[in-house]
């Protein structure tokens, strides 16, 4: 994993992200900048939940142009109600057994409304 860096070489202007440190990179020997190796497809579903969850606030690199399968960033400005909002709500710090299952702890990110909330997302996120 990659997360806040100094190096101020970048591939491609997403990657400035990790300068200020909004940006993840999970994997990125194996899934370079404008590298061919996809996820398979249950790991993107699980991807796309996750961001479903997030409610645009977060960036997947499998839909940017070069594409980075292995990029994540944020994408709200500081300040944003919707980025507070998803914050707290994923907040494992104040989880409690009543709150609603999210991404990571959903039992099952094919279920219907789950997938309908996830290729909503992409559709918004790729144009």
């Amino acid at each position: 994993m990659t997360a806040h860096s100094t190096r101020c070489t970048v591939g491609a202007d997403f990657e400035s992200n990790h300068l200020s440190g909004t940006a993840i990179a999970l994997h990125p020997r194996a899934y370079p900048l404008a590298g061919s190796e996809g996820l398979w497809p249950h790991h993107e579903q699980i991807v796309r939940d996750i961001l479903g969850d997030c409610e645009g606030t977060v960036v997947w690199g499998g839909d940017l142009t070069p594409v980075k399968r292995s990029h994540f960033h944020v994408a709200a400005r500081p300040g944003d109600k919707v980025l507070a909002r998803v914050a707290a709500r994923l907040d494992t710090s104040r989880h409690t057994p009543s709150r609603a299952q999210t991404a990571g702890t959903v039992a099952d990110p094919a279920a219907p409304a789950r997938r309908v909330k996830a290729r909503r997302l992409q559709r918004a996120t790729t144009g």
